[in-house]
């Protein structure tokens, strides 16, 4: 799953494009997006998307062996 930071990132680009809008139906839905995006972001966790794709050994034990 997406981070937090993913979902806040997306709504703040929804809202930045909707200033740009100049119809009103499509700012709002924009609007809209982007409060759906933070409403993933509050229910998103905070953990590292990447834990996900290591082998179940290794996950959520400090270093993944990267230097």
């Amino acid at each position: 799953m997406p981070s937090k930071e993913y979902f806040r990132n997306l709504a703040q680009m929804s809202r930045r494009v909707s200033r740009n809008m100049t119809d009103p139906a499509i700012a709002q839905r924009l609007l809209a997006i982007g409060e759906d995006f933070e409403q993933q972001a509050a229910a998103a966790s905070d953990s590292d998307p990447s834990d996900d794709l290591a082998p179940p050994g290794v996950r959520n034990h400090g270093s993944h062996g990267r230097t």
